[in-house]
């Protein structure tokens, strides 16, 4: 068994050349990817293993190599701009065929600004902040001689574990969505959280009885509104009411004076 060696590169991943060990060279790829303005799919095909498995925060589920592809195309079209500054990384040569990476750093991500209407508008430096987002983690990866040339070996990364610190990216959205509801409370009116419009259209139909009732019966303003019962009758005004028969003006209703 060879003895293991360990490369510490502690500046820019740019600064990674093809003298630098495998996984170093394939960290260097990945970051390459993220920050590409549009990710190339055969690129990450060729650099994720057909096996790989990414895990992040620890999660119970991992997923794999095209899910993985998927969510780097998905996430960079979000922002307009995206640096990974990696800080520092450690590469541990275990063997020929097996390389392990530790890395740690800090993810920009800067997305469009919108304005009182919600229109995206164009990056400006001074309308436009950047998300933070620190992460650091391992890549475990494969090398394998090449059978259709010579010249280079196929190397591939097996699998990733990283934590990323996603708060800034949740915080961003919490707002997003406060501004959203705020530009809807404005066009529409304050609408109460306890109400839905079909309750709303089933109170203004019911004043609109109440109403209707009211005018129709003679009700004085502000009386409640009469039993279902009797809400289909119609009173006239007393002043127009027949006389009781037999009766005599100025006599009692059984007609004895």
């Amino acid at each position: 068994m060879g003895k293991v060696q360990i490369h510490e590169h502690t500046t820019s991943y740019q600064a990674i050349t093809t003298k630098s060990p495998h996984g170093l060279q394939c960290l260097k790829k990945l970051f390459l990817e993220y920050d590409n303005e549009t990710p190339s799919r055969a690129s990450l095909d060729s650099l994720l293993a057909r096996d790989f498995t990414d895990n992040e925060n620890e999660s119970e589920r991992s997923i794999g190599r095209e899910e993985s592809i998927e969510n780097i195309i998905s996430n960079r079209k979000r922002c307009s701009r995206h640096q990974m500054d990696l800080k520092r990384a450690v590469c541990i040569e275990h063997d020929a065929k097996r390389q392990e990476v530790l890395f740690e750093g800090v993810r920009f991500m800067l997305f469009p600004f919108e304005d009182d209407r919600g229109l995206e508008l164009p990056i400006v430096e001074d309308k436009g902040d950047w998300i933070r987002v620190p992460f650091s983690g391992r890549i475990e990866v494969r090398t394998k001689e090449n059978r259709y040339t010579l010249k280079e070996a196929v190397i591939e990364i097996v699998s990733r574990r990283w934590t990323v610190d996603n708060s800034q990216l949740v915080k961003r959205e919490l707002m997003s969505n406060r501004r959203s509801q705020s530009r809807t409370a404005t066009a529409t009116g304050p609408v109460s959280p306890i109400s839905s419009p079909s309750e709303t259209l089933l109170r203004s139909q019911s004043t609109g009885q109440s109403q209707s009732s009211q005018s129709h019966i003679g009700l004085p303003g502000g009386m409640s509104e009469l039993p279902a019962a009797l809400s289909g009758l119609v009173v006239h005004d007393t002043k127009s009411l027949p006389p009781y028969p037999g009766s005599v003006a100025g006599s009692s209703v059984d007609g004895r004076a």
